[in-house]
């Protein structure tokens, strides 16, 4: 069986071509569709790339409109702080959580349905869970 790791680094091979698109994407290179935040924020992204990780985009992106066509997505209750993370995950396999901002991540990939981040974000919460902040997680449960 054939080995998925390169010798430069250990990076897996799809992860390392997923380093190329993004940096494609923060080039402005093949990107088919744009977000655009109600914060103001404006991502460039490859629809194909969202639609992989993501039943929301899927459904957005093969539904709405013709598929030569760019779209243009206003998307409503994401800010811009979310939206870096997201892209972070689904471009890199790499996001940031912390006590800070575990929550909001949580509410951000169950909205986009991205079942991976939202995984993720509730180990996080799990193994952080104690004592003082237990009735607090409880509540953000329900």
């Amino acid at each position: 069986m054939e080995s998925n790791q390169s010798k430069d680094g250990g990076r897996c091979t799809c992860t390392k071509a997923l380093v190329r698109l993004n940096e494609l994407r923060e080039r402005n290179f093949l990107c088919d569709a744009v977000l655009r935040l109600e914060d103001g924020g404006v991502f460039r992204v490859h629809s194909v790339i969202l639609s992989m990780h993501s039943e929301y985009f899927r459904t957005l992106f093969t539904t709405t409109l013709h598929p030569s066509e760019e779209t243009d997505v206003l998307l409503h209750g994401v800010s811009s702080d979310m939206m870096t993370q997201i892209l972070n995950f689904v471009y890199f396999r790499e996001v940031d959580i912390h006590s800070d901002n575990a929550r909001q991540l949580l509410l951000t990939a169950d909205y986009l349905y991205i079942p991976g981040f939202t995984d993720l974000c509730c180990d996080f919460l799990m193994d952080a869970m104690g004592a003082d902040n237990c009735i607090g997680i409880m509540n953000f449960a329900r």
